[in-house]
């Protein structure tokens, strides 16, 4: 080989080593990006350290840093980060910056809400917030939404998928999606709610005293807000359990996260595992199952958001819910009272929602909820159907005109158009024949078309005094009713005094109507002349907390309420005049009854110990048109009391309820008067609520372990209702000629544990 091509052959090599020791010792760019471990929640305003160097680099709002004289070769990082361990782990830089993510672990994952420190905001009494963080975690909520009103002072004990609140009945209590109605709050038996819980933002709770912006319910509000998609990462999650399964996912749409969306579901086959595990205790008592029903559930939720624009924001939100229940009715000894029972509710909304941001102090938001409402029952040869097609508008403009004065006013309009249908066999009429097959021209046929328009203003002003010691909002609201064809001016009065930085003295009152259904309204069934109900509210509440601006300590609410009900919906067998003829008035609106109670929260947390202690007394009572003897309301639980306790430690949390209840009133039914000709006993009722059934007691337990990886989250869960087993009266059945009476129980200890994964 020539000595010429040794010569280059020995300096290239030469120069390949001068190279490579010159770039071992080279400063390089390096980027990087600081996570949260399990969620990849970027953190931002971090401070990255590399050593021994000791250089210094700090994260961005979207986590990312940069350090432009990094060295080559095997340095440490450290990072420190309040709530979150500490990071300390070695690297080696070799250039390639395209893969550099630091996952930093939070100290715990089953915390308890952060409590900002600092003194609360005096809002109004009537009105109570729970935002996410704080229901996903309240004990004895499942973490679910409207569960967790449960543990607040002023929400009865309900044995269905409604809410009663404060001694009235549960149909006056109304539900609303991001201020649109809905028919219905919870699926079957109420465990669960109608939103996949982690898309809900807050739930409003509005009791006696409630402001101007919503109406049409004498007794509450219950208002879900649900929550704006992630914008800064693609995340998902999926879970299942005995009772249910479901996931959604949400994430950008396009890169510069102007755009982002939602889609998640669930379905519940909770009534199949009820099912077994009453035959399962039925059968060792060998006694027939008490729980037959199969009821089953599933829900959508689908929603995009659009801010492309500099201050206007774009969201569209799509809920849909159904439930079905199937149950064998017995006859006892009349077979032929035994039959199929099938049910099935549904409804579907989807709301556009534009919101202005004018300036700082003021802003404009517009939404509609378009969607329908249907109910199918099918009793046997019986078949009855309502279809609700709904069309509602809100329009609200708030400004904060200076330091002492703002206003909010707007509009709440909604518009339906309902349609029942009945199908209802011969032999439902007669039972001289049992089990006879029947023709379609057996069936009695009825079919109400009816329409509603209902119009509601409103305008909230609040003046603030004395350096904002005082807050004084007169309000206002005007709702009129096509069916009625009336309007009502309700004022409404909400007063706030802060005695101190960390107690306050609230006061509300105001008037409040609520229109009568259709039903009841129509000739044929009802009665067209009758009024809405109104009721007029009153409520004094003192707050303190001792916490002095700390997470740890006590939090103090009590307070006492009034209404007086009157224009309320009582049967009549009186005859009216109604267009020249004498016809059955069946029903008028000489109804009366008040709602008197008192009301106590207390809050307490200690590091990983919380304890919420909430109590509600109440006396609900009704006075007889006809006698004047007052007796007391369906819905009077005299005594509502809910203790829970919840600790945490690393990524374990273990809580637990306790809850007792007054007994609610009953009529009892004394004997039963057989009529020949229709084969049907009719019953002989007692003095009206003389009876209560027995009290309602339970005690419910959880247990929550999450583990940790970088990219994803797996918790697993295990929730006990009811674990005594104790059987609570929740009704009373009778023997199809009401000779005999048995006591109707509630759910049996429910255990379930399921797996969730959060990526």
């Amino acid at each position: 080989m020539p000595f010429a091509l040794y010569l280059k052959i020995i300096s290239s090599i030469l120069f390949s080593l001068f190279v490579f020791m010159h770039s071992a010792n080279a400063e390089l760019e390096l980027k990087g990006q600081v996570l949260e471990r399990g969620t990849k929640r970027p953190l931002a305003n971090v401070n990255v350290f590399i050593l021994p160097e000791g250089l210094k680099a700090t994260s961005d709002r979207d986590g990312n840093f940069v350090f432009s004289n990094a060295p080559r070769g095997e340095r440490e990082w450290i990072l420190t980060v309040t709530g979150y361990k500490r990071v300390k782990e070695k690297f080696t830089y070799q250039g390639n910056t395209s893969d550099i993510r630091i996952f930093v672990e939070k100290n715990s994952y089953v915390d308890f809400e952060t409590t900002v420190v600092g003194r609360r905001e005096k809002k109004e009494a009537a009105r109570t917030v729970l935002k996410q963080e704080e229901f996903i975690t309240l004990p004895g909520s499942a973490g679910d939404p409207v569960r967790a009103l449960e543990n607040l002072p002023g929400v009865l004990q309900s044995f269905d998928a409604n809410v009663a609140i404060q001694g009235s009945p549960p149909e006056d209590t109304k539900y609303l999606i991001e201020g649109h109605e809905i028919p219905f709050i919870f699926h079957f038996f109420g465990l669960n709610t109608v939103a996949v819980p982690e898309t809900v933002e807050s739930v409003e709770f509005l009791t006696a005293g409630y402001g101007p912006e919503y109406g049409r319910a004498s007794s509450g509000i219950i208002n879900l807000n649900l929550r704006q998609p992630r914008k800064d990462r693609s995340y998902g999650m999926a879970y299942i359990d005995f009772t249910a399964s479901g996931g959604f996912l949400e994430g950008r749409i396009t890169e510069d996260k102007k755009q982002s969306y939602f889609v998640g579901g669930r379905y519940s086959y909770v009534g199949e595992v009820i099912k077994f595990a009453s035959e399962q205790i039925d059968d060792e008592e060998d006694s027939p199952p008490a729980f037959n029903t199969a009821p089953t559930y599933w829900d959508i939720n689908l929603t995009y958001l659009n801010e492309s624009w500099e201050k206007m924001k774009f969201r569209l939100i799509t809920l849909a819910s159904q439930d079905r229940v199937e149950a064998i009715v017995d006859g006892a000894d009349n077979p032929t009272f035994s039959r199929r029972v099938f049910g099935t509710t549904r409804f579907y909304r989807v709301i556009p929602k534009l919101e202005f941001d004018f300036s700082s102090r003021s802003k404009f938001e517009t939404s509609l909820g378009v969607g329908s409402d249907i109910s199918e029952f099918k009793p046997g040869e019986q078949e009855f159907l309502i279809d609700n097609f709904r069309l509602s508008w809100r329009s609200n403009y708030s400004r904060e005109v200076s330091d002492s004065y703002n206003f909010n006013i707007g509009t709440d309009f909604i518009f339906q158009d309902s349609t029942v249908e009945t199908r209802i066999a011969q032999s439902f009429f007669s039972r001289s024949e049992i089990n006879t097959p029947f023709e379609i021209s057996d069936l009695i046929i009825g079919k109400q078309k009816s329409s509603e328009l209902q119009q509601g203003y409103f305008l909230r002003n609040e003046f603030r005094f004395f350096s904002q010691s005082l807050k004084v909002q007169p309000n206002l609201r005007y709702d009129y009713f096509k069916l009625h064809n009336r309007g009502y001016l309700q004022p409404r009065l909400s007063v706030i005094y802060s005695l101190t930085e960390d107690s306050s003295l609230y006061f509300n009152s105001g008037i409040y109507v609520q229109p009568e259904n259709s039903i009841n309204l129509s000739e044929e069934s009802g009665n067209p002349d009758l009024l809405p109900t109104q009721s007029n509210h009153y409520s004094i509440r003192y707050e303190h907390d001792f916490r002095e601006g700390k997470n740890d300590g006590l939090l103090l609410t009590s307070g006492v309420f009034y209404k007086n009900l009157k224009d309320l919906i009582a049967d009549s067998s009186e005859l009216v005049t109604r267009d020249g003829e004498q016809v059955p008035e069946r029903f008028s609106n000489s109804g009366k009854g008040e709602v008197k109670g008192l009301e106590a929260l207390l809050r307490y947390q200690k590091g990983k110990t919380k304890v919420n202690f909430g109590y509600t007394y109440t006396e609900s009572t009704r006075i007889d048109p006809l006698t004047g003897r007052e007796f007391p309301s369906e819905q009077d639980q005299t005594h509502n009391l809910n203790l829970t306790v919840a600790y945490s430690w690393g990524n374990w949390n273990l809580s637990g309820r306790f809850r007792y209840v007054t007994g609610l009133p009953k009529t009892p039914i004394e004997s039963g008067i057989y009529f020949e000709n229709a084969d049907i006993y009719l019953p002989v009722q007692g003095e009206r609520f003389s009876e209560r059934l027995g009290d309602f007691w339970q005690l419910d337990a959880r247990l929550d372990r999450k583990w940790i990886y970088d990219t994803w989250i797996l918790s697993f869960y295990l929730d006990i209702q009811n674990i005594t087993n104790r059987e609570n009266p929740t009704g009373i059945a009778y023997s199809f000629d009401y000779s005999e009476r048995d006591t109707n129980m509630g759910l049996p200890i429910l255990p379930s544990f399921g797996v969730k994964g959060e990526f």
